[in-house]
């Protein structure tokens, strides 16, 4: 999206290996942070829904 224009967004070359490194390095997750060693062996590992929920007490 950001390739072929969203709301006039221009980015740097430096900008682009920034998005594309942190989402290289983080696309092997789901984003849960929680079972790190079995989603890195490619198992699945559906995120939990209402963390904050749980977690704002």
């Amino acid at each position: 999206m950001l390739g072929i224009g969203h709301h006039d967004v221009k980015l740097a070359p430096e900008e682009w290996e920034r998005i594309v490194t942190w989402l290289d390095c983080n696309s092997l997750f789901y984003g849960a942070y929680r079972e790190p060693v079995r989603q890195a062996r490619g198992e699945l590992v559906v995120p939990r829904l209402g963390f904050l929920a749980d977690h704002a007490r």
